[in-house]
């Protein structure tokens, strides 16, 4: 229901669609993980959109601190593999 959405908002800052989609993925683990703090006073939308920016943004520095960041695009699936283990 909010994929399309939600990939749009990640590629607002990941504009490597397959590592946009990687990070999506752990986005909406992290919606899963929190939901019972949404409080149903705002729009699940925007807590979501909240969400995946924030994780996106998260992805960037984490790609610049490896020094990862290549003219503005980085190898994000790399990092989440690095965050697995």
């Amino acid at each position: 229901m909010y994929y399309g959405k939600m990939l749009s908002v990640c590629m607002r800052y990941i504009k490597d669609r397959d590592s946009a989609q990687e990070v999506l993925q752990d986005a909406f683990i992290k919606v899963f993980e929190k939901l019972e703090l949404f409080d149903f006073r705002g729009s699940i939308e925007g807590w979501l959109r909240r969400i995946v920016s924030n994780t996106a943004i998260d992805a960037i520095r984490k790609a610049k601190i490896k020094g990862e960041v290549v003219n503005n695009n980085f190898r994000v699936k790399e990092i989440l593999l690095d965050k697995q283990h």
